[in-house]
């Protein structure tokens, strides 16, 4: 019996501080882990926001070709310096519209080229979007 308390024993001391070792391993790959996850929360937050400001950007140039296409075929109006762009909503306060509308006549057809720029934010958080369209009357 004497010999197994001697081998056990020495065993005992070598696995001293093998769950400390083990403790802080767990604890710097969960700490490696969480800072990834928040990395990927901004990088999509930030994602969504610029996809939203770009999505807003597209329809105010879309619905500022459209309102030029009404104002030209619907109205019978020659260009586009008579349309006027009713107040905007609150999300779109830092949007801007800005919409040309140059005509040609060629054997007494009326063809217009409608341009919609739209551009809403400011600085490098941008986004343009620009809609050409081609009519005739």
């Amino acid at each position: 019996m004497c010999p197994n308390l001697m081998s056990q024993q020495p065993r005992r001391s070598r696995q001293r501080g093998l769950g400390l070792m083990a403790a802080i391993f767990v604890i710097t790959i969960m700490s490696v882990i969480v800072v990834g996850v928040s990395s990927l929360v901004v990088t999509s937050k930030e994602s969504y926001g610029y996809e939203i400001m770009s999505v807003r950007a597209f329809l105010l140039a879309e619905s500022g070709a459209q309102m030029a296409l009404s104002h030209i075929l619907i109205k019978n109006v020659g260009d586009c310096a008579g349309l006027a762009f009713q107040g905007s909503p609150a999300e779109l306060q830092s949007c801007s519209l800005a919409v040309v509308c140059p005509a040609v006549a060629i054997n007494g057809i009326d063809y217009f080229t409608i341009q919609s720029r739209a551009t809403c934010g400011s600085g490098s958080d941008q986004a343009i979007r620009q809609l050409t369209l081609r009519a005739q009357r």
